[in-house]
């Protein structure tokens, strides 16, 4: 078990309080409801820090943004990325793919003539 840290305990009770309190109040859902309600659980903590997914590390994010930012027009594929941050290939495509899903950066597949397509990623 991990150290609890007693207001990130307390900000995580009352966002669902106030997430379940938005629920009751409404008769019927509609899909926008639903979005804008899992868009803003999903979106910020109260003190304004990014929530990142499980699997997702702050400083090693930064490491891939300051590639991108050094090398704006630059086409990497993750196993650059994994030699650009140090890590291996598959940990710095779980980080290009975050990237992608937040639109920071796009996706082009590169078909080659033998083998599987290779995904490279640029800053938008």
């Amino acid at each position: 078990i991990k150290p609890l840290i007693f207001a990130r305990l307390q900000e995580a009770l009352h966002n669902y309080r106030d997430h379940l309190q938005k629920l009751q109040q409404l008769d019927q859902l509609a899909q926008t409801d639903v979005d804008s309600l899992l868009k803003q659980s999903a979106k910020q903590t109260t003190t304004g820090q990014e929530r990142l997914p499980k699997g997702v590390d702050a400083l090693t994010l930064n490491k891939v943004r300051d590639a991108f930012a050094d090398n704006p027009q630059e086409l990497f594929s993750a196993e650059q990325m994994g030699s650009i941050i140090g890590a291996s290939r598959t940990t710095a495509r779980r980080y290009l793919e975050y990237l992608t899903s937040t639109e920071e950066v796009k996706t082009e597949v590169n078909y080659g003539s033998v083998g599987r397509p290779e995904r490279r990623y640029t800053k938008l």
